[in-house]
């Protein structure tokens, strides 16, 4: 096992260390390997963790830290769902307001509504206007 995960630190196969340590149950641990591999100068939200390296994986963090690290988990969401805007598409922008709702929901338990608020109003600023994405927000009550 030992030798294993040497390898794939060696190798910086983050995707797999990330991988390895959900299923082990140390989301701590996945947390820190995401974040330790973010790459400085970053156009995200707030991007503390590196979503772009493994987002499959990255997302399995996401929802398994909403409980024990919701900041982390609102900020993988965040990138998702700037990733799920970029690629366009009225199917994309469903699936992004599916995030925007946990996102919403975890502001709401932290009781940071106002960072919830200042959070969307940013991402219609930017994203002013692709006008599916804007009927789409209001379809989902964001």
């Amino acid at each position: 096992r030992q030798e294993a995960l040497t390898f794939l630190e060696t190798t910086k196969n983050i995707s797999t260390l990330v991988e390895v340590a959900l299923d082990e149950g140390d989301i701590e641990r996945a947390l820190q390997l995401l974040k330790a591999t973010k790459p400085s100068g970053s156009n995200d939200y707030q991007g503390q963790y590196d979503y772009a390296q493994a987002p499959n994986v990255a997302l399995k963090a996401a929802e398994r830290a909403e409980e024990v690290h919701p900041r982390a988990s609102i900020d993988l969401y965040q990138q998702h769902v700037e990733h799920l805007v970029a690629g366009r598409g009225r199917s994309s922008y469903q699936v992004a307001c599916t995030y925007l709702v946990k996102i919403r929901s975890l502001y709401e338990k932290l009781d940071e509504t106002g960072q919830w608020t200042h959070y969307i109003a940013w991402l219609r600023q930017r994203h002013s206007r692709l006008s599916t994405l804007k009927q789409e927000l209001v379809a989902a009550g964001l």
